[in-house]
């Protein structure tokens, strides 16, 4: 017969953060030893007892996730828990943030290979690009690096303020921040603002505002047309958005409603979050083993 069916279910199983022992018949809990007791221990669950424990499994998988791309495959850490992992971003991200969970389909998927993407990432773009800004066989031709005639502007190149602030909008899209109930926040437009400001890009070109014209501030004029004549549009999606507005309080502090937003402080909302939802899970497994006894 084919298993894989079998296989599909226990790796849904995995990813829902079920109990160890969840995948046994019966939901059995594991054998405590030889004796009577023992035996007792590992026959299936009366049915108010095997609710209880899903209830509990699913309360517990949700008090630290985290959304990572619209995928609920991350977990919340707090700082505590991830620095030593995270030797790329670890100076740049300073709050309780959503990395990768471990996921039996995906074991290389961790937090330690995902900063080392970041790291090399920034390192190849910022080289790249600093390479295309020295360039001098675009210098002789008096053309840009499209092709255009003019010079390429320096952007990378000896350029401290642009490298940094492309590394912050890297670590802080690729490790959001959580807020008090565990969910990941979307970008700060301010993220954006400065690394176009930090590049010299000039403000026609920043896409950090409304996502229906493509994070432009008004709709795109329609200046170039292509050999039929029809208009050709040049703005596509740029990564991280939507963004969302900076807050602040009355005295001047940032309020945590979007990623980096530092606050100080905010693992230990976070940690007590966990403890709250862990509480819940008690109530409800006496709760219901009570009525079972009943």
């Amino acid at each position: 017969p084919d298993s894989r069916p079998r296989q599909a279910c226990a790796a849904a199983g995995a990813r829902q953060g079920a109990l160890p022992w969840a995948g046994v018949p019966g939901g059995a809990a594991p054998r405590r030893g030889g004796t009577a007791a023992g035996w007792r221990a590992s026959r299936p669950l009366p049915a108010p007892m095997r609710a209880a424990a899903l209830i509990l499994a699913s309360l517990v998988a949700s008090a630290w996730a985290c959304a990572i791309q619209g995928t609920d495959s991350g977990e919340c850490q707090t700082r505590d828990e991830y620095e030593f992992q995270m030797p790329f971003c670890q100076d740049v991200v300073r709050y309780t943030a959503c990395v990768p969970r471990y996921q039996p389909l995906y074991p290389n998927h961790t937090l330690a290979a995902k900063d080392a993407w970041v790291s090399a990432s920034h390192a190849r773009v910022v080289a790249e690009r600093s390479a295309t800004e020295r360039n001098d066989t675009l210098r002789s031709l008096g053309e840009n690096e499209h092709g255009i005639p003019g010079e390429v502007v320096e952007r990378f190149f000896e350029n401290e303020d642009c490298i940094d602030a492309y590394k912050n909008f890297l670590c802080w899209l690729n490790f959001p921040r959580c807020d008090e109930e565990g969910r990941s926040l979307i970008l700060c437009g301010s993220v954006c603002e400065n690394l176009f400001r930090s590049c010299r890009y000039s403000e026609d070109l920043w896409r950090c505002y409304e996502p229906s014209f493509y994070g432009g501030k008004a709709p795109e004029e329609d200046k170039d047309v292509d050999k039929d004549g029809l208009p050709v549009y040049w703005r596509a999606p740029f990564p991280g958005q939507p963004f969302r507005a900076n807050s602040f309080d009355e005295n001047g502090d940032p309020i945590a409603v979007c990623t980096p937003s530092i606050l100080n402080g905010a693992a230990t909302a976070g940690a007590g979050v966990g403890v709250v939802m862990w509480l819940a899970a008690l109530v409800a497994v006496a709760v219901v083993a009570r009525a079972g006894d009943a």
